[in-house]
């Protein structure tokens, strides 16, 4: 038979070096992280301290969206109407570049047909501050069955509303209407 090990009758804890250890340890994280705050707020994806009541937000804050995001290049669109739809009617739609920056022109062509002539063509886009129309030209064809240009300088962001809308008027009727991207 084996001989018996002795039990100490206290139970001997880690002694006083390591409970200083853990305690010096979280003293430099709680000086890491006030020291964060303190000198670089901006990488902070949230702030603790200074949450902003809504009086001290402007009014003219926008309100928050679900981004979309957008294919890149050119994009061409063909239409189809119904029976019900009057005036004249677009039937293809390219916009180059279709995913534009601040400051990059869009090109629009438009194919429009009609009965009877169309008098005026405008392309309005429609960003997150700013309607902008434009005046398209006629490029080819004839007034009742051509195409339609116009170009179009981005000087506002489309990251939550990018609509694109047209304002198609003729002798025999009128058509306004478009295509939503970001609502």
């Amino acid at each position: 038979m084996l001989p018996r090990k002795k039990i100490p009758h206290k139970l001997k804890l880690p002694g006083k070096k390591l409970f200083l250890e853990i305690i010096a340890l979280f003293l430099l994280i709680g000086l890491f992280v006030f020291l964060l705050f303190k000198y670089f707020p901006d990488y902070i994806p949230f702030n603790l301290f200074n949450k902003p009541d809504s009086s001290s937000i402007p009014a003219s804050f926008p309100p928050p969206c679900t981004f979309r995001p957008l294919p890149r290049g050119k994009q061409i669109y063909h239409y189809s109407h119904g029976k019900d739809v009057v005036g004249p009617k677009l039937q293809v739609v390219t916009i180059d570049p279709f995913d534009p920056q601040p400051d990059q022109t869009i090109n629009i062509t438009a194919e429009i047909k009609h009965d009877s002539r169309v008098t005026k063509a405008t392309a309005i886009l429609i960003t997150d501050n700013q309607i902008t129309p434009q005046e398209m030209t006629l490029t080819s064809s004839e007034t009742t069955n051509g195409t339609w240009t116009a170009s179009i300088k981005l000087e506002d962001t489309n990251l939550c509303t990018y609509q694109l809308k047209f304002d198609l008027q003729s002798e025999t009727g009128n058509y306004n209407d478009g295509m939503v991207f970001r609502p």
